[in-house]
C-alpha cells in the first residue's frame, strides 16, 4: 500500500468524521432498472428512444430538468441537485433567478411522489424547506457529499450510508451513487456526453471560457439567462467568485472522470451494472451500449 493511498484514506476518514452528518433516506426503488438522465446535448437526439425506454423503469433526472418541456413526460421518481450554489450566495442575479425556476417548477408541477436528493447544506435553509413543503408529493433526502479519492472497498460502509461520495464535481457522480445504493441491478446513463474538453478556449485577456452544452438550450432562447444557454462563459468558483484558471478546470474534469472509475469499483462490490447509452460520451469507465442492446 503506497504512501499516497494511505494518506488519501486517512484524509477521507478525517473529512467524514468532521463534515458528514447522519442521513435518513426515504427513497425506494419501484423496479430493478434505473434510467439516469444527464443534461448533455445528446439527450435531445435520444429523447424519442428514451421515452420508450422509461416504460417499466425508474427515472432519475438532474439540475434544470424540471424547467424543461420533457419533465412532465418522464415524471421522474428522483431528482438530484448537488451544487452548493443553490443554497449559497448567488454568483449573479441570473443564477438566483435561474435556480429559483427549478424549485418553483418542482412545487407547481409535481403531482406524483418525487424524491429530491440535495446536499446536507440545504438542511439549514428553513426558508427553502418551507417553500418545498408547499408540495407534499416532494420527499426530501439529504445526502453528504464529503469527497473520497480512493478505494471504494475501504469506504464502503460510508458510501452505503451516504456519508461519503467519490469527489462530486459533476451531478452524475452522486446520481450514480444513488442508483447503486438503492440496489438497482442495472443503471443506464443518457445525456452523459461530458465532451467539454474541445469546448475550452482562452481569451486574449487570459479568461478561460467553457461552453458546457445542454440538451435544453433551444427551449430557453430569448431568456435573459447565462445558465440555461450554450454560450461560452467562465467557470465560477464554488463561492461564486471570479473564474477558474485553466489548470483548475482541467483538475475538476480529472476528478469527475476519476470518480466514475471509483463508482465502477463500488458498483461491482454492490452487484450493480452501469451502462452508458450516450453515443460519443467521454466517460471511459462504463460499458457503452446502444438502445438496441436493451431488451424489454
Amino acid at each position: 500500500m503506497g504512501y499516497e493511498s494511505v494518506r488519501a484514506k486517512i484524509e477521507g476518514i478525517i473529512k467524514i468524521g468532521v463534515l458528514s452528518k447522519k442521513t435518513k433516506i426515504y427513497a425506494h426503488k419501484q423496479s430493478d432498472e434505473l434510467l439516469i438522465l444527464g443534461n448533455g446535448p445528446s439527450l435531445k437526439t435520444d429523447m424519442e428512444k428514451l421515452n420508450s425506454l422509461k416504460t417499466n423503469r425508474d427515472v432519475l433526472s438532474v439540475n434544470y430538468f424540471p424547467v424543461t418541456n420533457e419533465f412532465l413526460d418522464f415524471k421522474p421518481q428522483y431528482h438530484v441537485i448537488t451544487s452548493s450554489m443553490y443554497w449559497k450566495k448567488a454568483e449573479s442575479k441570473n443564477w438566483d433567478k435561474d435556480r429559483n425556476k427549478v424549485f418553483q417548477n418542482l412545487v407547481e408541477k409535481v403531482t406524483w411522489e418525487l424524491h429530491l436528493f440535495v446536499p446536507m447544506i440545504a438542511r439549514s435553509s428553513n426558508r427553502w424547506r418551507d417553500f418545498m413543503a408547499k408540495n407534499p408529493n416532494i420527499k426530501i433526502n439529504f445526502i453528504n457529499l464529503t469527497p473520497i479519492d480512493t478505494d471504494p472497498a475501504f469506504f464502503k460502509r460510508f458510501l452505503e450510508r451516504f456519508k461519503a461520495c467519490p469527489r462530486p464535481h459533476n451531478v452524475l457522480v452522486p446520481s450514480i451513487l444513488i442508483g447503486i445504493n438503492l440496489n438497482y441491478k442495472r443503471c443506464y446513463l443518457a445525456g452523459a456526453d461530458h465532451s467539454w474538453i474541445p469546448e475550452i478556449f482562452v481569451t486574449n485577456d487570459n479568461m478561460v471560457m467553457v461552453a458546457q452544452k445542454h440538451f435544453y438550450a433551444d427551449q430557453f432562447k430569448g431568456i435573459n439567462s447565462t445558465l440555461l444557454t450554450d454560450k461560452a462563459k467562465p467557470m465560477f468558483n464554488e463561492d461564486g467568485s471570479g473564474g477558474k484558471k485553466l489548470h483548475e478546470i482541467l483538475y475538476k474534469f480529472y476528478c469527475s472522470f476519476k470518480s466514475y472509475w471509483l463508482l465502477k469499483e463500488y458498483a461491482e462490490l454492490k452487484g450493480t451494472q452501469i451502462f452508458n447509452l450516450t453515443e460519443g460520451s467521454y466517460i471511459d469507465a462504463f460499458d457503452k451500449i446502444s438502445f438496441d442492446d436493451i431488451s424489454g
